[in-house]
């Protein structure tokens, strides 16, 4: 299945269903083949070898889409850089997305997680067009071989 998010409204309710892609690497090879330039969010890791990674971020592209984002996150060259800071060289990252076009369901993902999350940012904001906002993640069955190989 397509890394894609899905959305149900019911009675001021909005129930989201995120299908995450597999973790890749983020590296600038991997991000160019393998991550699409449309919107979406994203969640990006630390990874120090054995079976967990630790999340370090989580965030929207939309302008310029999640590849340009991504690239912005790693690539000194890139056109498109993230607060004029990168990621640390000497770590490994891993990186997961979901497509998703609409900037408000975006805002209301990303307001669901840092209420749920303490280390998220507690001034996020949401559309208001939802009284409740649930969330429900789905997971790919398996790890990539890219993931494994790069241990």
């Amino acid at each position: 299945m397509e890394p894609s998010v899905s959305k149900l409204t019911r009675k001021g309710s909005a129930y989201f269903s995120i299908h995450w892609s597999r973790l890749l690497p983020l590296e600038k090879d991997v991000v160019i083949r393998k991550v699409p330039s449309t919107a979406g969010i994203y969640e990006v890791y630390r990874y120090e070898g054995g079976p967990t990674a630790q999340i370090i971020g989580r965030s929207r592209a939309y302008y310029g889409g999640l590849r340009n984002t991504m690239r912005g996150l790693i690539d000194p060259i890139s056109p498109y850089p993230l607060n004029g800071e990168l990621l640390p060289a000497n770590e490994q990252h891993l990186v997961r997305y979901a497509l998703i076009e609409s900037s408000d369901d975006m805002n209301d993902i990303l307001f669901f997680f840092a209420g749920r999350d303490c280390h998220e940012d507690p001034e996020q904001e949401h559309s208001g067009k939802y009284q409740y906002i649930y969330v429900k993640e789905i997971l790919p069955e398996s790890i990539p071989n890219e993931v494994t190989a790069a241990q």
